[in-house]
């Protein structure tokens, strides 16, 4: 791959290999039985989390194989990419164009009407638009230059011996509904299903962020096919930063509905969010600029005639001319599919095409009805004014998801970079209310996935308080999370990164190459301290072992086993296999060993050099002490660079700690306070919020606004509110629900897998021994991960003692608002909490106390 993959699409791509690796095995164990066993299954996550980067990744492994994933290429793979939309398979081309730097030009291939194959090539992709093989399709029929059918290039290559193809849906929830009727299927399930003597798809593959027809689909096709889904968690994708933390959601009130004001605030923000990304860019030294977009929904015409349509057009292109900043005529236009160039007074409107939209950054208005809501990708995107009365929540989450991208794939420490502003006037409440909940994770819609963004109604910007002095504020950012360890990279693959970045920006004097020559030598000496595992396995590679078997007619069968020596291109199959083992090393280890011979005046043998690297690979504790040392090489640099890491940009800074995150333990970080923070003002109904002073973010007065959640909350509102107005408590900050740079992180193992939490109070505390933090941790008993939860705070509460006043844990367990608490700074208690099977149990056991508020003092 060109560019590196974020840890939890390296991880989905491992396991979609090793579901494609299963499914092959079985399918070519069967392929020439009666019934022979076909394998689908689905590779499932949110808008926006990159699914095409980890096909095209796993496809690429596929079909060139790969040492990052210690695989071979498949031979005779060849795919075909299946989708309803031909500007979707051009703009998934492009993608693998951009990100598999070992498929050339000429292995992609769209298919058009022209396409003349009776069987397709091996080691090739595919791109297929259905719509192709409808009833008006000239590949469903055969004609002078191919007297066959597409139908019969399907069957010619899954009967073929030498093929194995793979089948993938992009968006595979369309055209997928189970049918009872092979009369009543649709193209996507002729394909897949089979028809007469074509037989079925042996390997289907899936890919959607809402995968239940798909599912639904390949149970009533092909029973006993369906596979363990490939279930990407949202929660790692919005850590990832490849999603906008927060959506800042404008309603206004019912008799409010005055589109005009709103756009003038929504050109308003996007002359803010232009005017940030500039300073943004320039204090971070991009030279490739991120320009954001506005994209102005319209409502349908319910009439051919446009009159209506262009006044209303005509009105916001005169509000651009005089609001905009740098207004130019080229930086507005449209994507209304029966509409030709638009003449206004303020300038021509001409029509793009919609997959231009992203990068032409000149264009910074865009006019839309419903081509931005399915599979439209522009990163850019960051405002968004609906004229459209929409009361399908479907709809609604679709739409914005595609405003929720990330233009860098990460989040920054700006807060106004990290939001995406929506002015939606003619939603009705009730269909806003259940939109924020699905967007909050609150509640999740049938078959969809939950989505962990932020919404906040009515949104304002709040810098930090002034009652808050700096000194109380960097006592909370001293605070060390503890950062969940991502898909761990190998080790010499963590190390080449880190020591290439730390060259890049002129950091030390550790390039890859010299680390790479001090693995050399790390492997010089794990040969003589391994010296007869070493010949064992060397042995092993230069002998191939032979069996003869010889029966004549009447006799019984004798079997003869010998050896003989391997000859070269067998030594170099075992090397190729070593050189993955050895992330790669393998390969410099042999340039290496080169050199040292010849300087020794030694003959060169490659058959023997060759054959010395695959014994390495083959001795476990060759492998492991390498690695081993590679793991203990990065913790050694980051000690040593630190504090010169530490002066560098905001963007750089996070591509280190990206690099820290792929370690196999956890590791600590600063929380990064940005210098201001969006906060909604009002609830969905639009009543004001109340608001609580001495946080760290606060108005001119010193106020705060309480969310919603909190204030619906009636417990954890009133422990908020008994905390906050103690006399010892100096300042406080509500952590973020999702983790980012500027929330407070503790990691917990959960599912075989690292995750992190974050507990929602961290307040400062006037001590004896000056000011300290306390942690107040209200949450709920029933979730899953409740009882993990404790025991990683109790952990960081003995780990952190000597910064810490108290880390409280509390929950209501019996359901009657009678709170308990965990006092988890009390060894006693944390012995308690360590032995606990149960949340609840716990929160009921003497291991805790009430928690009284002031009227029960």
């Amino acid at each position: 791959m060109k560019i590196p993959l974020i840890p939890f699409q390296t991880e989905a791509a491992a396991k979609v290999l090793s579901r494609l690796d299963s499914a092959t095995k079985t399918w070519h164990a069967t392929r020439n039985l009666d019934s022979p066993q076909t394998s689908a299954f689905a590779l499932s996550s949110v808008t926006g989390s990159g699914k095409t980067v980890i096909a095209a990744t796993v496809i690429e492994a596929i079909l060139t194989g790969s040492e990052s994933y210690n695989i071979n290429p498949v031979p005779g793979a060849t795919f075909l990419w299946l989708n309803y939309d031909p500007s979707l398979n051009s703009q998934t081309l492009g993608v693998f164009q951009k990100f598999a730097d070992r498929l050339s030009g000429s292995n992609l291939v769209i298919i058009e009407n022209t396409f003349a194959l009776d069987k397709l090539e091996a080691g090739k992709v595919y791109f297929l638009n259905l719509g192709l093989l409808g009833s008006k399709g000239k590949l469903t029929k055969p004609n002078d230059d191919r007297p066959f059918t597409f139908w019969d290039t399907l069957r010619n290559t899954i009967t073929a011996d030498d093929r194995t193809l793979y089948v993938v849906v992009d968006e595979a929830h369309v055209g997928m509904k189970a049918v009872n009727s092979e009369d009543n299927q649709s193209i996507l399930q002729r394909v897949i299903r089979g028809n007469g003597d074509r037989p079925g798809m042996p390997i289907v593959w899936g890919i959607s962020a809402t995968p239940k027809h798909f599912r639904e689909g390949i149970s009533a096709m092909l029973p006993g096919a369906g596979g363990t889904d490939v279930a990407v968690d949202p929660s790692d994708v919005q850590d990832s930063g490849l999603l906008k933390q927060k959506i800042a959601l404008a309603l206004p009130g019912e008799k409010q509905k005055m589109w005009t004001t709103l756009l003038g605030e929504a050109i308003a923000d996007l002359n803010a969010s232009t005017a940030a990304w500039e300073e943004y860019c320039n204090e971070t030294g991009r030279s490739e600029r991120v320009v954001p977009l506005l994209v102005l929904q319209l409502p349908d015409r319910s009439k051919a005639d446009t009159t209506a349509e262009d006044r209303l057009i005509g009105e916001i292109m005169g509000r651009l001319s005089t609001d905009l900043d740098d207004f130019t005529e080229d930086c507005v236009a449209h994507v209304l599919g029966d509409r030709g160039t638009i003449e206004t007074k303020a300038g021509d409107i001409p029509k793009v095409d919609p997959d231009t939209v992203a990068a032409d950054t000149g264009l910074r208005v865009l006019i839309a009805k419903e081509a931005i809501t399915a599979g439209w990708d522009c990163p850019r995107a960051e405002v968004l004014l609906s004229l459209r009365t929409l009361n399908d929540d479907t709809a609604i989450t679709q739409m914005l998801g595609r405003m929720v991208r990330t233009p860098l794939a990460k989040t920054t420490e700006v807060e106004r970079l990290d939001l995406v502003a929506c002015y939606v006037p003619y939603f009705d409440r009730t269909t806003a209310l259940k939109v924020v909940n699905i967007l909050t994770g609150d509640q999740e819609p049938d078959g969809r996935e939950k989505a962990r963004n932020e919404v906040n109604i009515n949104a304002k910007m709040f810098g930090f308080n002034p009652d808050v002095s700096a000194e109380l504020r960097e006592v909370i950012a001293a605070l060390p999370s503890v950062l969940a360890p991502q898909a761990k990279a190998r080790p010499v693959t963590r190390l080449k990164s880190l020591t290439a970045l730390l060259n890049q920006h002129g950091i030390g004097n550790a390039p890859v190459k010299t680390s790479e020559m001090k693995i050399c030598h790390i492997l010089d000496g794990k040969a003589v301290q391994f010296s007869s595992k070493m010949a064992e396995a060397k042995k092993d590679v230069l002998t191939a072992t032979l069996s003869t078997v010889t029966k004549g007619f009447g006799s019984a069968a004798v079997e003869d086993t010998r050896d003989t020596a391997a000859d070269l291109r067998t030594v170099r199959a075992a090397f190729n296999d070593s050189n993955r083992a050895l992330s790669g090393m393998g390969a410099t280890y042999y340039k290496h060993l080169r050199v040292k011979m010849q300087a020794d005046g030694k003959p060169l043998d490659e058959r023997d050099m060759r054959a010395h690297v695959a014994a390495m690979g083959r001795v476990p504790e060759v492998v492991a002490d390498m690695e081993a040392f590679c793991d203990q090489l990065v913790q050694t640099l980051f000690q040593q660079h630190q504090d010169d890491i530490n002066t560098l940009g905001k963007e750089v800074r996070a591509d280190f700690d990206g690099i820290r995150k792929q370690a196999e333990d956890p590791q600590e970080a600063r929380i990064v306070f940005k210098e201001e923070k969006s906060y909604g003002t009002t609830t969905v109904a639009g009543d004001a919020l109340p608001s609580v002073r001495k946080h760290v973010y606060a108005d001119a007065e010193g106020q705060w606004p309480v969310e919603e959640k909190l204030v619906k909350n009636s417990w954890e509102s009133a422990v908020l509110a008994r905390e906050v107005k103690r006399p010892a408590v100096l300042a406080w900050y509500r952590n973020p629900s999702s983790a980012g740079i500027d929330s407070f992180r503790i990691s917990f193992e959960a599912d075989n897998r690292w995750k992190t939490f974050q507990p929602d109070f961290l307040l400062v505390e006037q001590t004896a021994d000056g000011p300290k933090l306390a942690i107040i941790d209200p949450h709920y008993t029933l979730d899953r991960h409740a009882l993990a939860h404790i025991k990683a705070l109790a952990l960081y509460a003995e780990q952190q003692a000597e910064l810490l006043t108290r880390v409280d844990s509390l929950a209501d367990p019996s359901g009657t608002g009678k709170l308990r608490r965990l006092r988890l700074m009390d060894a006693d208690v944390r012995e308690k909490v360590a032995a606990a099977m149960s949340a609840d149990q716990l929160y009921l056991s003497d291991a805790a106390e009430d928690y009284v508020f002031p009227e029960e003092d």
